[in-house]
């Protein structure tokens, strides 16, 4: 997917959350982002004693990572490749639970 160019942010979000969950870190969430736009921006989050978020559809550093001790400074520091600052998380979920925030 990643070589070829050929995933959506979406789908680049859900192969690195089915690979950490693979690898044993049952915290990661694909996290979809309500940004300023009302638009949405999926993200994976999950806590390896800090909670960590992945932007993997970001061109420019190849994924960005932001670290913090909860998920709201996380979202308070996001900002996309294009400057789109996020306004929450408009819900969550993996391959055992679904959550709507806000």
């Amino acid at each position: 997917m990643v070589s070829l160019g050929i995933a959506d942010p979406f789908d680049r979000a859900l192969l690195l959350c089915s690979l950490l969950d693979a690898l044993g870190c049952k915290s990661a969430m694909v996290s979809v982002l309500e940004l300023e736009d009302a638009s949405a921006h999926p993200v994976v989050t999950f806590s390896v004693e800090k909670l960590f978020l992945l932007d993997c559809s970001n061109r420019k550093a190849g994924f960005a990572e932001l670290a913090d001790e909860t998920k709201a400074g996380l979202v308070a520091k996001f900002e996309t490749e294009d400057g789109k600052k996020a306004t929450g998380i408009a819900y969550e979920f993996n391959r055992e639970e679904y959550a709507e925030k806000e």
